[in-house]
C-alpha cells in the first residue's frame, strides 16, 4: 500500500513487512472498537469515568512519580481524557460497586444527565475521596465487606431488589441515606446526579403567575413587561406561555419567528429537566443586563382542535428546573385554568390578576378570583386605568376582597409598538413601574415562611 513519498524509514520499521507499517492494524482496530461499542455499552461511559486504582493489585495507567505510587491520591484537580489543560474538580460522585450489572446501570444514569463520576475498585482506593465526595454510590457487597468504609452522610445504596431485613442495620451503620432499587427507582438516582451536574444553586427560584380578570385586560403584555423588568435589574428571566388560545407570548415580544423550542416539544416531558439545556433550546431576547427566554405555545392551525397547551407534567418539570437554577419565571396563564395553567398557578409564589378599571371587568374578575381560590391563596390584582368613570384601584380591591399590587395607565403608543415587534416594556412608563412593584411583592411573598 502506498501512503505517499517517504524520506526514510523510521528505526524499527521493515518496509517489506506489512505488519510494521504505521497503518498496520487500523482496519482491524476500527472493527474492534465498533464491536466493543455495540457489545459493551459501558465502554462509552468510561470516557467520562475517572478510574482510580488502589492497593488491590490494579495498576494505574498514570506514570509514577519519584515520590512513589500515585494510586489513591487526589489533588485540587485531576487531568482527564488525556487532553492538555482539561481538568475536573473533586466535586464528583464516588462509585464503589462490584456488581457489573448495577455498575452499568449507575454509569448509564450518570451519563444521561452529564454527571462525571469517579469509580474506585475497593474501599482502600476510596479512602482519600470517601469523606469529601458529594455523593457516594455503593452496593451490598461493599457494605458487607470485611473492611467496610466508615460512616458518612450522603451514601446511596443501589440494589437489584428490596433490601433484606438483615441488611438494614448494616446500611444504617454505614450512613446510607437512600436505598435505590434499579431500575425501578432510577429517577431518585437521576435527580441526585443532576443536582451535582448542574452545580451549586444560584438561589431559590421565584414563580409569578399572571392572568386576566376578563378578556382584553392586558395580562400577556403585563407578563412580558414583568419579564423585561427582571432583565433590567441584571438578571435572567423565563416567560412561560400557558394560554394556548392567547395568540402567543412570543408575538408580544416580536419573537414569533425566532427559532427554538415550543411547548409541543415538551408534550411528553415529565420528571427532571436541566435548566441549562432548556435555556439553550429556547428563543431568548437580551434586554438590559439580562436575557428573557420565552417558552410559547405553537401557532394555531396545527389540528382541528387548535393549538395544544402545555401539560401539567411539562409545566411542573419546567418550574422545578427553574427553581433549582434560581431563575425568575413569569407564567402567562389562561383565566379558564386548563391543566398546564392550573399547575402554574398552584406552583406560583404570587398570582396577579390584571383588569381594567371598569365595573363589568370587576364583575368578571370576581369569578376568576373565586376560581383561583381552589388552587392558591396568594392572588392580588393589578388595575389598568384610567377608568371611564374614575373607578380606582383601591376601591376595586376592596370590592373584590383582595390586595392591590399595583396600578398603571394605558399608553396610546403601546399597541403600535407591539404590532411592530418593538415592545420594550417602557422603562420609564407606568407599566414598567407597576411591573417593578409586582416583583417587589413577589420577593416579599417568597420571603414568607409558610405558603398558603
Amino acid at each position: 500500500m502506498s501512503i505517499g513519498p517517504v524520506q526514510s524509514d523510521p528505526p524499527g520499521l521493515n518496509p517489506g513487512d506489512p505488519r510494521s507499517s504505521p497503518l498496520a492494524g487500523v482496519a482491524p482496530l476500527s472493527l474492534f472498537l465498533r464491536t466493543v461499542t455495540c457489545v459493551f455499552p459501558r465502554f462509552i461511559h468510561k470516557c467520562r469515568v475517572i478510574h482510580r486504582s488502589g492497593r488491590s493489585g490494579l495498576s494505574s495507567a498514570a506514570p509514577q512519580s519519584d515520590g512513589g505510587s500515585t494510586a489513591g491520591r487526589t489533588g485540587p484537580s485531576v487531568p482527564i481524557d488525556g487532553v492538555k489543560g482539561r481538568h475536573v474538580t473533586d466535586e464528583r460522585p464516588l462509585v464503589l460497586i462490584n456488581d457489573e450489572t448495577l455498575l452499568d446501570e449507575v454509569l448509564r444514569l450518570a451519563a444521561a444527565v452529564g454527571c462525571e463520576v469517579e469509580r474506585v475498585p475497593d474501599t482502600v482506593a476510596a479512602e482519600s475521596r470517601w469523606a469529601g465526595a458529594p455523593l457516594v454510590i455503593v452496593d451490598e457487597d461493599v457494605l458487607t465487606a470485611a473492611e467496610s468504609p466508615p460512616r458518612r452522610d450522603g451514601v446511596v445504596l443501589v440494589c437489584k431488589s428490596a433490601l433484606p431485613a438483615g441488611s438494614w442495620r448494616v446500611a444504617f451503620e454505614a450512613g446510607v441515606s437512600k436505598v435505590v432499587v434499579l431500575p425501578d427507582s432510577e429517577n431518585v438516582l437521576i435527580s441526585a446526579f443532576a443536582d451535582i451536574a448542574e452545580g451549586p444553586r444560584g438561589g431559590d427560584g421565584r414563580v409569578l403567575a399572571v392572568l386576566g380578570g376578563c378578556g382584553g385586560a392586558g395580562a400577556s403584555v403585563f407578563a412580558a413587561a414583568t419579564g423585561l423588568a427582571v432583565c433590567r435589574d441584571g438578571a435572567d428571566a423565563l416567560l412561560l406561555d400557558c394560554d394556548p388560545l392567547g395568540g402567543g407570548a412570543d408575538l408580544v415580544l416580536g419573537m414569533e419567528r425566532a427559532e427554538g423550542l415550543r411547548w409541543s416539544g415538551l408534550r411528553d416531558t415529565s420528571g427532571r429537566l436541566s435548566m441549562t439545556d432548556l435555556a439553550a433550546a429556547l428563543p431568548a431576547r437580551s434586554h438590559g443586563g439580562g436575557s428573557l427566554s420565552v417558552l410559547s405555545c405553537d401557532r394555531p392551525g396545527g389540528g382541528p382542535t387548535g393549538p395544544a397547551g402545555p401539560t401539567t407534567e411539562a409545566v411542573t418539570a419546567v418550574l422545578a428546573a427553574a427553581r433549582r437554577a434560581g431563575s425568575t419565571v413569569i407564567c402567562d396563564v389562561a383565566r379558564h385554568l386548563g391543566a398546564g395553567a392550573a399547575a402554574a398557578v398552584a406552583n406560583a409564589d404570587l398570582v396577579i390578576v390584571v383588569l381594567p378599571a371598569e365595573v363589568r371587568a370587576c364583575a368578571a374578575t370576581a369569578g376568576v378570583i373565586r376560581l383561583l381560590g381552589r388552587h392558591t391563596g396568594r392572588a392580588r390584582i393589578v388595575v389598568r386605568g384610567p377608568g371611564p368613570d374614575g373607578l380606582g384601584g383601591p376601591a376595586i380591591a376592596r370590592t373584590l376582597g383582595v390586595q392591590l399590587a399595583a396600578e398603571f395607565r394605558s399608553e396610546r403608543a403601546l399597541p403600535r409598538a407591539i404590532e411592530r415587534g418593538l415592545f420594550t416594556g417602557g422603562p420609564r412608563s407606568s407599566l414598567a413601574t407597576a411591573a417593578s412593584e409586582v416583583l417587589e411583592a413577589l420577593a416579599s411573598a417568597c420571603a414568607e415562611p409558610v405558603r398558603s
